[in-house]
C-alpha cells in the first residue's frame, strides 16, 4: 500500500511489539485510506489470524470503532463481568462482535487528528488486557505515528527536537539565552505561619481520611435496597447479594426469589468467597439481611439454584470494597450478562448520588455549625442546647417516619434555630431568670431575625422551620401567632424538643428539671402551646429510651 521505502516493514515490526510487549495473540492496523477521507481505514498489517486475515475495511456499523474515533482515546474491554466501564457499548454491540471482538484493547493514532488505529486480541496467557497493557499500547500507537511523522505522511509534520537549536558553521547556537538568575524573595513571618498552618490541616485531614474510610450512608443503603429486587427480574435468578467487607465493617443486603435454605445461603457464600480469594479480597462474609419481594409463595431456594454465581465490583469513589453477586439456576447466556451490566451500572450511579447528597449534607451542617460559632465559643450552655436540640429533634424525626431529606433540613433548622439571638443582647440577657416587658419583646424577635440570617446560607426551607419554630398549637405564638396545621409540620416537632430541651437542661440561672416533670408539662400544653398527636408520640419515645 504504501510507496515509501521500507515503511511497510517498518510498521510490521512495530505492530509485533504488541505480541512481544503486550502479550496479545492477534493484532491487526488500520490506517486511512487518505486525507480527503479521514474516517475510512483500510487494513496494512496484522499478526495472529490463523484462521482468515481480518477485514481489509473498517465496518461502518462496528460500535467499537465508533466508540474510539468518538472518545480519542485508548480503552480495552475484557467483556463481563470483569470490565464495568463500557456496558452501554457492550449492550450496542451484536453477537458476532462480541464473539470475535472480546477480550480486545484498541489504541488510536492521533497527533491532532486520528489518522489510523490498531486493534489486539486475546492474550497468550488466556489473561486479561490492564491498565499496563494500555500504557504500553500508547507508546506503541506513538511510534507507528512517528514514522508517519518523519515521511510527512497525511499532512503531519515532522518532529521537532525538544531543544531548539541553530545550527551556524560548526557551532551550535540555542535559540533563546539562558534566562537570568532570579533574586530570591523570604517570606514574611505571617506568610509562614499561615503555610505551616495550612499544612498541619491538610495533614491533620488526610490522617483522619486514611485512618476512617468511608462507609455507607443510609441514603446509599437505601439505593441499594431499591434496586436489588428488580435484579430478580432476570431470566433464571435467584438470589441477589450486595456485599461490603471493608475496613469499617461488614454488611451483606440480599434479595431472594422466595424463602432461602441454610444450605443454599452457605453455598452462595462460599462461591463468592473464593471469588474475592482469587481476587486476593478479605473472603470473610456477614450473615445476610434477607429481603423476600415476591413473599414466600415460590418454592425455597436450594443448592440446585445456586448452580452459577456471578460477581463483579462496585465501582465507586465513596466506598470501597463492595461486589455485587447474584446467582442463577443455570449458566446465564451474554444477554443476560449484559441486562446484569446494566443493573450494575445502576447501583453504581445511584450509590454515587447518594454519596454526593451525604456530601452536601455534611457541608450544610458545617455552614450551620460556623453560624453559631461565635455563641459557641462564649456560651458553652448555648452550645448544649443547640446540639441537644438537633440530635433530639432527629430522633423524633425518625420515630414519626419524616423522609430523609426533610429530617435533614429540620436537623438543620434545629442546630441554628437560636442564632438569630445574637444580635439581640444575648451577652446580657443570658444569665437573666426574669426579664423585662420590654426585653421579652425583643427576644421574641429572634425567629424573625434568625430565619433572615439562615435563609441565604441553608435556604428557606430551613428558614421557615427557624421562623414558626416558636409558634403554638393554639395560635399564641410568635412571631406570626400562625395556629394549628397552619405551622409546619417541622417546625411543631422542633417546638416541642426545643421545650423539652429548655426544662431538662441546667441554665446558669437555674437546675434542670426531672424528666418525668417535663414530660408532664407537655402533655399538660397537648392541644394549646403543643401539637396534640406529637406530644403523646414524642413521650412515648423518649421513655422508650430510657
Amino acid at each position: 500500500m504504501f510507496p515509501q521505502p521500507g515503511l511497510q516493514d517498518e510498521l510490521d515490526g512495530i505492530l509485533l511489539r504488541c505480541h512481544d510487549e503486550i502479550g496479545a495473540r492477534k493484532g491487526a492496523l488500520y490506517v486511512a485510506v487518505d486525507e480527503q477521507t479521514p474516517n475510512v481505514f483500510e487494513l496494512v498489517s496484522q499478526f495472529g489470524h490463523a484462521n482468515g486475515a481480518p477485514a481489509s475495511r473498517v465496518d461502518p456499523g462496528d460500535v467499537f470503532v465508533a466508540h474510539l474515533l468518538r472518545k480519542r482515546s485508548a480503552f480495552y474491554v475484557n467483556g463481563v463481568p470483569r470490565e464495568l466501564a463500557y456496558m452501554e457499548l457492550l449492550g450496542r454491540a451484536n453477537e458476532r462482535q462480541l464473539r470475535e471482538r472480546i477480550p480486545a484493547l484498541l489504541v488510536p493514532l492521533y497527533r491532532g487528528r486520528i489518522v489510523g488505529y490498531f486493534e489486539v486480541h486475546e492474550k497468550i496467557d488466556g489473561g486479561v488486557f490492564t491498565a499496563s497493557d494500555l500504557e504500553r499500547a500508547k507508546k506503541i500507537a506513538a511510534a507507528i505515528v512517528d514514522s508517519f511523522l518523519d515521511r510527512r505522511m497525511y499532512g503531519l509534520a515532522p518532529r521537532v527536537p525538544t531543544t531548539p537549536e541553530l545550527v551556524s558553521g560548526s557551532n551550535v547556537v540555542p535559540l533563546r539565552a539562558e534566562p537570568k538568575e532570579k533574586r530570591r524573595r523570604e517570606f514574611s513571618a505571617t506568610a509562614k505561619e499561615a503555610i505551616e498552618k495550612a499544612k498541619a490541616a491538610v495533614a491533620r485531614e488526610a490522617i483522619n481520611a486514611h485512618a476512617t474510610p468511608p462507609e455507607l450512608s443510609e441514603e446509599q443503603i437505601a439505593a441499594v435496597r431499591s434496586v436489588l429486587p428488580a435484579i430478580l427480574t432476570l431470566p433464571g435468578s435467584s438470589l441477589a447479594s450486595f456485599i461490603a467487607y471493608g475496613p469499617r465493617g461488614r454488611m451483606h443486603l440480599m434479595a431472594a426469589r422466595s424463602s432461602v435454605t441454610k444450605s443454599a445461603i452457605e453455598l452462595f457464600h462460599a462461591k463468592v468467597a473464593a471469588w474475592l480469594h482469587k481476587r486476593r479480597e478479605d473472603a470473610s462474609i456477614a450473615l445476610p439481611v434477607l429481603m423476600k419481594p415476591f413473599g414466600d409463595s415460590g418454592p425455597a431456594i436450594q443448592p440446585a439454584h445456586v448452580a452459577a454465581v456471578l460477581s463483579a465490583p462496585v465501582a465507586t469513589r465513596s466506598v470501597p470494597h463492595i461486589v455485587l453477586s447474584v446467582a442463577f439456576e443455570s449458566t446465564p447466556d451474554p444477554r443476560t450478562h449484559r441486562q446484569l451490566e446494566i443493573f450494575l451500572n445502576e447501583i453504581e450511579r445511584a450509590l454515587e448520588h447518594a454519596a454526593s447528597v451525604r456530601d452536601l449534607h455534611l457541608t450544610r451542617r458545617s455552614i450551620a455549625a460556623k453560624l453559631l460559632e461565635p455563641e459557641f465559643e462564649s456560651y458553652p450552655d448555648l452550645r448544649a442546647h443547640c446540639t441537644e436540640v438537633a440530635a433530639l429533634s432527629e430522633r423524633f424525626a425518625r420515630a414519626v417516619g419524616m423522609p430523609a431529606a426533610d429530617r435533614e433540613n429540620l436537623m438543620l433548622a434545629a442546630l441554628v434555630h437560636d442564632v438569630g439571638l445574637r444580635p439581640l443582647d444575648y451577652r446580657h440577657l443570658a444569665h437573666e431568670a426574669d426579664l423585662a416587658e420590654d426585653d421579652l419583646r425583643t427576644i421574641r424577635e429572634h425567629a424573625v431575625v434568625g430565619a433572615a440570617m439562615v435563609a441565604p446560607i441553608l435556604g428557606w426551607d430551613v428558614a421557615n422551620i427557624v421562623l414558626a419554630h416558636q409558634e403554638r398549637f393554639d395560635g399564641t405564638g410568635y412571631p406570626y401567632g400562625l395556629k394549628g396545621e397552619r405551622i409546619p409540620f417541622a417546625a411543631r416537632l422542633l417546638h416541642l424538643c426545643d421545650a423539652y430541651v429548655a426544662m431538662t437542661l441546667a441554665k446558669p440561672y437555674r437546675q434542670p428539671r426531672p424528666e418525668e416533670e417535663a414530660l408532664a408539662e407537655i402533655a399538660r400544653g397537648a392541644g394549646t402551646q403543643f401539637d396534640p398527636e406529637l406530644a403523646p408520640r414524642f413521650r412515648a419515645m423518649v421513655t422508650s429510651e430510657t
